[in-house]
């Protein structure tokens, strides 16, 4: 337990980390996109928004993703940093 303690984990957790981040800031643009094609949440309000052509609503939808986005990335670079 020590070894992996002291030895393993330093040398794994950095990578770890930041591929675990990685995945999350994928997840967050796909869960977009597979909202677009039936899956739900933001993307099918996107789609709903379209098909109303209320483009005013598709904008500020498509600022919160935006910004859900670099928020995403603005943690995931402080993580890193930390490590």
């Amino acid at each position: 337990m020590q070894t992996f303690c002291y030895g393993w984990l330093p040398q794994v957790l950095p990578n770890f980390v930041s591929y675990t981040l990685y995945r999350w800031e994928c997840a967050v643009r796909a869960s977009a996109i597979l909202g677009l094609v039936g899956a739900g949440g933001l993307g099918q309000q996107i789609e709903i928004s379209m098909r109303m052509f209320n483009f005013q609503e598709v904008l500020t939808l498509l600022a919160i993703l935006f910004m859900m986005v670099a928020a995403v990335d603005f943690i995931s670079a402080k993580v890193r940093a930390m490590l």
